[in-house]
């Protein structure tokens, strides 16, 4: 009876240290995979936004409509480089691609996605 108990107990250590090691070795890729979908799902935010704005009825109405579907914690904002908040190599940037939707990260931000 004591050896059973000792391979239980020798099988669950074994089997709960590998679990903190994957736990430790895999959480950097779970998060770069979560930012990179959350890029894309701002990048086709974005698009729908791009494609709208060239319709006739101004930028109001669109964005408050786009605001409707999206989670609190999503920001939506129109207007220039210092309105936004935006540093220089960003605004180069989306002016380098006007009309595409770029991934930029600041300092002391979340991830955001530009376009001009």
């Amino acid at each position: 009876m004591r050896i059973r108990k000792k391979l239980i107990f020798l099988h669950t250590f074994f089997s709960l240290l590998l679990a903190a090691i994957l736990v430790v070795a895999l959480r950097p890729a779970v998060g770069r995979i979560v930012q990179e979908a959350e890029e894309h799902e701002a990048r086709l935010v974005m698009s729908v936004l791009a494609a709208k704005l060239k319709a006739p009825g101004g930028v109001g109405p669109v964005i408050d409509d786009l605001r409707r579907g999206l989670p609190p914690e999503v920001s939506l904002a129109a207007g220039g480089i210092e309105a936004l908040g935006l540093d220089a190599a960003a605004a180069a940037h989306a002016h380098a691609s006007p009309g595409e939707p770029i991934a930029v990260l600041m300092p002391g931000r979340s991830p955001t996605v530009i376009v001009y």
